[in-house]
């Protein structure tokens, strides 16, 4: 077989081999078509007229257009065919629900966690806070090499570049991150590795890590010691103990978690790998177990149709975008929002409005940054506020959280262990959403204070010459009166600006 036509709506086929100028093949629907010029493998050749301006269809479905006549036979690629994408597309949900048709899961050897997880593999995982001792992890993991054996299969370590002179959501999401990665099932054990002097530090880890297991999950500082690499070894030993008291056993596929991720993608990486996980992803679902797709930037021009195979819309929105774009779908009965500022007020009164009738606003302290009025409109429309809760994560059910250890002067110095499991149908998620996030990192040469809102001169102009503004974004969450006073003066600006 030299070419495929991987679906019958496709008016252009794939060639399995390098076709040469006359080449004839047959193709369904389509009778025998000769190729016009030297098709390259991997390559796609037309198997109709395709008029300037009409689809590609490959799939079934239209992955771009040509930018010329096209006649049988034709080569096509960068040179005559063009993306259909074009700036901010917008979305509708129209859900397709695919039916997947039960089977019975089969069983694999696995290893049982102390938690009631399933693992498929059974490591010892050194996971650096900042990018400086990654050749101390390298140096450290090599050294333990000498531990792997009897049901320890591995020693590994996860170097990056992070964990120094980072700020905001930026720090945040690192931290976040390598504490999620210690939570793989995977990972028997788990030595998180410092330097000592990183912005992510150990009690940063401890913080975002909560309740965990001592006999899983170790420390080690390297200026607290003499010689890391010695102090390393132990440390690994001693996970390397726990870590072989696992055996494999029989554990039923559906409790198989299987992640997937883009890889190199080539020509026919749609015909061949991506299938192929599809399929296994499928097998994996209609056994009861579960398939993770990850990576969804990767996923551009094919958004739509993903969504329509989505089961629903989500439960789980970011506060801006919410209150920008209110989710057609019902919310529901029970709401959680997350955060404690004026966008997490707004939205507590806006899912009030929609119907909601429970909603709960999750502060992580007492000291809440929303004005005092909103807070008191929220209240009373019926909104409770809790304070001292940190979101851990959130799962299929709603938030989990935990509960804040005050000092005498309300300061948050630690958490409780027991973690706080919350029911809802909906979850906002609230915090940090300010200007600093949603427009300064994404528009270039604008400027924030340290409080998220724009920095601007007397006369309203931002720190690049010729753009101005008001409102919020500068003042903070204020009154319309200042609003609109910020106004006049940045629109008095723009005219001294323009010389009228």
């Amino acid at each position: 077989m030299k070419t495929i036509q991987i679906n019958p709506a496709d008016n252009v086929i794939v060639a399995l081999e390098p076709l040469a100028t006359g080449t004839v093949v047959s193709v369904p629907g389509a009778g025998e078509v000769t190729a016009t010029e030297d098709i390259p493998q991997d390559h796609k050749m037309a198997v109709r007229v395709i008029a300037a301006g009409d689809n590609v269809i490959k799939y079934g479905l239209p992955i771009g257009h040509v930018t010329c006549d096209v006649q049988a036979g034709s080569w096509l690629h960068t040179h005559n065919v063009k993306t259909n994408l074009s700036g901010e597309v917008d979305y509708e949900y129209h859900p397709s629900h695919p039916v997947l048709r039960a089977i019975e899961p089969k069983t694999f050897q696995g290893f049982r966690r102390a938690d009631g997880r399933a693992a498929t593999r059974n490591e010892l995982w050194i996971i650096p806070t900042v990018g400086c001792v990654n050749e101390v992890a390298r140096a450290m993991c090599e050294q333990a090499q000498d531990l792997v054996g009897d049901s320890l299969e591995g020693v590994y370590y996860f170097p990056h570049p992070f964990g120094c002179s980072q700020a905001g959501a930026d720090h945040a999401q690192t931290r976040k991150l390598l504490v999620a990665l210690s939570r793989h099932a995977n990972a028997a054990g788990v030595l998180f590795l410092s330097l000592g002097c990183e912005n992510c530090t150990h009690d940063q880890v401890l913080e975002e890590l909560g309740n965990y297991d001592a006999q899983r999950v170790r420390f080690l500082t390297c200026q607290d010691v003499e010689d890391e690499l010695v102090e390393g070894h132990k440390i690994l030993s001693e996970l390397a103990t726990h870590a072989k008291t696992f055996k494999r056993e029989t554990i039923s596929a559906s409790e198989l978690v299987i992640g997937l991720k883009c890889g190199g993608s080539d020509g026919l990486s749609g015909i061949t790998a991506n299938p192929v996980i599809g399929r296994v992803s499928d097998i994996a679902v209609a056994g009861g177990g579960t398939s993770v797709l990850t990576e969804v930037p990767e996923m551009f021009g094919a958004e739509s149709i993903l969504l329509d195979r989505c089961e629903t819309r989500g439960n789980v929105f970011f506060g801006i975008d919410y209150l920008v774009d209110l989710p057609s779908a019902a919310i529901g009965q029970s709401v959680a929002v997350i955060g404690a500022g004026n966008v997490a007020m707004d939205v507590a009164l806006t899912t009030l409005r929609q119907g909601a009738r429970n909603v709960t606003i999750y502060a992580r302290s007492k000291h809440v940054s929303a004005s005092s009025d909103e807070v008191e409109f929220d209240q009373l429309d019926g909104a409770e506020l809790v304070y001292g809760k940190a979101v851990q994560e959130i799962d299929d059910n709603g938030p989990v959280l935990r509960t804040a250890i005050f000092d005498e002067e309300g300061t948050v110095v630690g958490y409780e262990g027991e973690l706080d499991h919350v029911s809802c149908d909906t979850v906002v998620i609230a915090a940090s959403q300010q200007a600093k996030d949603k427009l300064v990192l994404t528009t270039d040469a604008l400027v924030a204070n340290d409080r998220g809102p724009l920095e601007v001169d007397e006369n309203g102009m931002t720190m690049t010459p010729g753009i101005f503004a008001a409102g919020d974004v500068v003042s903070g969450p204020s009154t319309v009166v200042h609003a609109v006073a910020g106004a006049n003066r940045a629109v008095a600006g723009i005219m001294s600006y323009l010389g009228i």
